[in-house]
């Protein structure tokens, strides 16, 4: 498993587990994932960007392609 920075509190952390997990369950079914952080900023369920990015480090880590672009992040399977 791959580590969290430690400026991530443990609930942050615990974001970043459960965005990772629901992105990855989506993609054994479909060819890719995209969020808009606008949608649901200042809305329960939403996360900071730093958590964001974190779990975009941890995709990256396990084989998946994530990138952000603005207020999009896009997860695919690696090609």
């Amino acid at each position: 498993m791959v580590e969290a920075p430690a400026s991530l509190t443990v609930d942050q952390c615990n974001e970043v587990k459960a965005i990772c997990d629901e992105i990855c369950e989506r993609l054994e079914k479909d060819e890719e994932f995209t969020y808009d952080l606008n949608e649901l900023r200042g809305r329960p369920g939403s996360f900071l960007d730093e958590v964001w990015d974190e779990a975009m480090r941890m995709l990256r880590a396990v084989g998946w392609d994530a990138r952000r672009t603005g207020a999009q992040i896009l997860v695919h399977r690696r090609t």
